[in-house]
């Protein structure tokens, strides 16, 4: 049970970062003309790090799907 309980906050917290990571973004591209030169690196690490976190979450999901494919 606590298993599963870990599992579903894992996924909600994934959520929630996408989600707040999303509106972070849309508001730093409307504002972008306004940014110095510090805070345009942090967005563009920022982004980097958030497309690397989604390509791990996708091949984390395919290579379960292959196991459990491959396991039936």
């Amino acid at each position: 049970m606590v298993v599963r309980w870990v599992s579903n906050m894992k996924k909600l917290l994934n959520v929630l970062f996408y989600f707040l990571t999303v509106l972070l973004m849309a508001s730093t591209i409307s504002n972008y003309q306004t940014l110095d030169l510090v805070e345009m690196i942090l967005f563009t690490v920022m982004m980097f790090m958030l497309g690397c976190v989604v390509t791990l979450d996708i091949l984390n999901l395919v290579a379960k799907l292959a196991k459990e494919k491959s396991g039936e």
